[in-house]
């Protein structure tokens, strides 16, 4: 079988890659990747178990061999043959046309060219050729053939940008940079560069890489590597004109490998059920033959000796088998064959309404397509939709909309852009609204970009790209972004700023920092933002401003906006180098070291000043609240199923109506794995229980990163059945296509749709899936049924 993946049980707890060392890497396969069905010489034996896995099939195969046998059946066999070859030969033709698209897909990738650095030269090679331990060069605009740690870059501080919009859904460029160590490093010095990288074994975790590089074998010095250091598989090089990196996971290894899954044979609910219907029809057959069988054979001993003209084949061995076979073929027509060409030609011609349909199409070359034509019936009897959030809710535009500064609300009426208020205090450089705006130019991982002479934000979130524009068009321009060292235009001053750190965002912390020393005089300054609930709990206590900030909050969030609060803190330079070894040591672990970053980040992120709060507006798609709405009046669930951050996909869900505003304290079960999961989850059903008794409705959120030890627990999918709404965030592509598959093996009927790359796994999960042709490409689109 072409197979999708094999998964490989790998021994201790971490592989070790040696650089340019082909004979200490020979047990890594090669990056020949496969996402074939089928082989050649496996095509056929496999596609005739597949479609001989309906009992109808196998009935009328049953059914046409008997009639070859002129003995027991005075019909033409060409009568059952004839419809029996052509069904599955259209079934096969199909299978082999799907199998060969995917087939030449494959070929493209394997054959693309790549410069390869190996064995102390320089050389192209093909992209299943590359093995672990290799050193590859990139040029601009290339696909990344494997995952692979960047050593150094065209940029001098070994940055590099990619777009992972076939991974995440994000359109927008992602900044990786090479280790300090390795960044001066000239291609001579790659050449023999003996390096060895300890990593985790092949794994699905595409927002992790928890690693570390020793320059020289059995060296002392380890350097730290995250997922800031890694370039993933079927990712793009952009604005960057070359990146050397060191290939560590390769073919259906690399971390897109570990994601996908085998397309899984679909059968409709009606499908299902004449399959049951045939099997029972059947044995009823078989009853009725067993009967009239024996009466006929009985009779004919009876009665032979005067009516010997009706059994010609009297003494053979096989005599008493003719009569009930005879009646197996007359009852045959309970089950006619008409019926399974009948519903191929009804389900075809279904297919072809929903493209015809206008109120489908999004201008005139948008026609919805149905690539799938046998499960249009399943359409009307969906229970649970599967929803991506980027793309598919939301238009993945972000708008600023309001601000709280110092105690006052700029934007009441319109947009703060238009408020004069705003303007004046910026014109008079007030110090509170210019310390705002310098704190969204400043904290975030955005990088700018100069295009047709103006400058271009490209952001991981929007989010942030919408806050650092917003500071720009406040005339706060951040400009420029090397490894150390940021730049903004402050109302016409320009400054500079030493980055010494920066305090990554994750779901647990729910808020980032920067940590910034400004060279003219010489202080420290951590900028913070972040989700109001754990920054409130960090800042300084006495500050008369945040009780009306967060009166202010709660009104922006009142009306769906989506909110961050923003402070600083001054660092003295004793406390930031007592504070630096622990920060170092924690970006060096191999074990927990999120946890232990986390742990660091206690230590500066508190005592924090408040500065004010933003509220950004994230325009959903048309229709999209009243869409849900009247899906909930039809008794289909909807869940969420995204890898965006837990405070977005929280305010998005609200905007939508997933979940209203008033049940976000009571009515919404946030689990987790922490501690005891089995209490947990027991504590929470229990709840869940409560609430519905009292007739109110029940929602979840979960995180990706809990859900391997939550779904273990049968707890967990029954708390989830009672919901009327989930929200699954920061969850990768084989976890989307898990939580479909739990709901999907209760028996309910299950819709996924989706629109990007990392969509694929739970669309074709679902018994339904539809894939948006949009921003993201056309990866969901070509896996979809519609």
């Amino acid at each position: 079988m072409g197979g999708l993946l094999s998964k490989h049980v790998h021994e201790g707890h971490s592989r070790i890659v040696v650089a340019n060392s082909p004979s200490r890497n020979v047990q890594f396969p090669t990056n020949r990747i496969s996402n074939t069905k089928y082989t050649v010489w496996t095509f056929l034996p496999l596609n005739l178990i597949e479609q001989f896995g309906r009992f109808m099939n196998l009935y009328f195969l049953l059914i046409a061999c008997l009639q070859l046998w002129s003995v027991i059946s005075p019909v033409d066999p060409l009568a059952t043959w004839a419809p029996l070859i052509f069904i599955l030969t259209v079934s096969a033709v199909k299978e082999a046309f799907d199998d060969i698209r995917r087939f030449k897909r494959d070929k493209i990738a394997n054959e693309r060219i790549y410069w390869v650095l190996r064995d102390g030269s320089r050389f192209k090679l093909q992209a299943q050729d590359i093995c672990v331990g290799d050193i590859i060069m990139l040029e601009s605009d290339q696909e990344i053939p494997c995952d692979m740690v960047v050593l150094t870059s065209s940029d001098p501080e070994g940055v590099c940008y990619i777009q992972t919009s076939n991974l995440d859904g994000e359109s927008d460029l992602k900044m990786r940079t090479a280790p300090a160590e390795t960044k001066p490093m000239s291609e001579a010095d790659l050449k023999c560069f003996q390096g060895t990288v300890e990593c985790a074994h092949p794994n699905a975790e595409i927002y992790r890489f928890d690693s570390r590089l020793q320059l020289r074998e059995h060296g002392a010095e380890f350097v730290p590597l995250s997922s800031a250091n890694l370039l993933l598989q079927a990712t793009h090089l952009r604005n960057t004109d070359y990146v050397y990196g060191l290939a560590v996971y390769t073919g259906n290894e690399t971390k897109v490998g570990q994601n996908k899954t085998k397309p899984p044979v679909k059968w409709t609910k009606q499908d299902k059920l004449i399959n049951r219907m045939t099997i029972f029809i059947f044995c009823f057959q078989i009853s009725l033959v067993v009967i009239f069988g024996i009466v006929g054979d009985l009779w004919n001993e009876r009665n032979m000796d005067s009516a010997w003209y009706i059994d010609p084949m009297e003494g053979e061995w096989y005599s008493f088998a003719i009569i009930p076979l005879r009646f197996l073929l007359l009852n045959s027509m309970m089950i006619p064959i008409s019926l399974k060409v009948t519903l191929d030609i009804v389900k075809y011609y279904y297919a072809m309404l929903i493209g015809w349909d206008e109120n489908m199409a999004d201008g005139p070359d948008g026609n919805a397509n149905a690539a799938n034509t046998a499960i249009s019936e399943d359409l009307g009897q969906i229970e649970y939709v599967f929803t991506d959030k980027t793309g598919t809710l939301t238009e993945n535009i972000m708008v600023f909309s309001k601000c709280s500064i110092d105690g006052l609300v700029y934007g009441q009426e319109f947009s703060a852009f238009g408020d004069e208020k705003l303007q004046h205090a910026l014109a008079d450089g007030d110090r509170a609204v210019v310390e705002f705006f310098k704190a969204l130019a400043l904290c975030h991982s955005v990088v700018p970009a100069e295009h047709n002479g103006k400058i271009v934000y490209q952001a991981s979130s929007p989010d942030e790209e919408a806050l650092v524009q917003a500071a720009a068009q406040l005339h706060v321009v951040f400009n420029h972004r090397e490894r150390n060292t940021l730049r903004a235009d402050v109302l016409g001053r320009q400054m500079t700023y030493e980055l010494l750190a920066v305090l990554e965002f994750t779901s647990d912390r729910k808020r980032m920092s920067v940590l910034l020393h400004d060279p003219s005089s010489g202080s420290m300054r951590l900028y913070t933002k972040g989700a109001d609930d754990v920054m409130m709990a960090r800042l300084a206590a006495g500050q008369l401003v945040v009780p009306t900030t967060a009166e202010h909050l709660e009104r922006f969030a009142g009306v769906g906006l989506r909110t961050l609060c923003v402070a600083y803190r001054d660092v003295s330079i004793d406390e930031y180098e007592e504070w630096r070894p622990r920060y170092d040591a924690a970006m060096t672990a191999l074990d927990n070291r999120e946890a232990r970053l986390a742990e660091a980040a206690e230590h500066l992120e508190c005592d924090l000043v408040l500065l004010g709060a933003t509220a950004i507006e994230d325009r959903l798609q048309p229709r999209v609240p009243e869409t849900i709405a009247t899906l909930r009046e039809a008794g289909v669930r909807v869940w969420m199923l995204t890898g965006d951050k837990y405070s977005t996909a929280l305010q998005i869900a609200t905007a939508c109506n997933l979940i209203m505003a008033s049940e976000l304290t009571d009515q919404l079960l946030r689990l987790h794995a922490s501690g005891d999961p089995a209490r947990h989850l027991d504590s929470q059903l229990q709840k869940a229980q409560h609430l519905l008794s009292n007739e109110k409705s029940v929602s979840m959120i979960v995180e990706g990163h809990d859900l391997p030890q939550l779904m273990r627990h049968e707890d967990f999918r029954t708390i989830a059945m009672l919901c009327s709404t989930v929200i699954c965030c920061r969850v990768t592509p084989a976890q989307k296509a898990e939580v479909v598959r739990m709901v999907k093996d209760t028996g309910c009927m299950t819709l996924a749709i989706g629109d990007g790359g990392n969509d694929v796994s739970m669309i074709q999960e679902a018994n339904t899936g539809v894939g948006i042709a949009g921003r993201e490409g056309l990866q969901a689109s070509r896996a979809a049924d519609y």
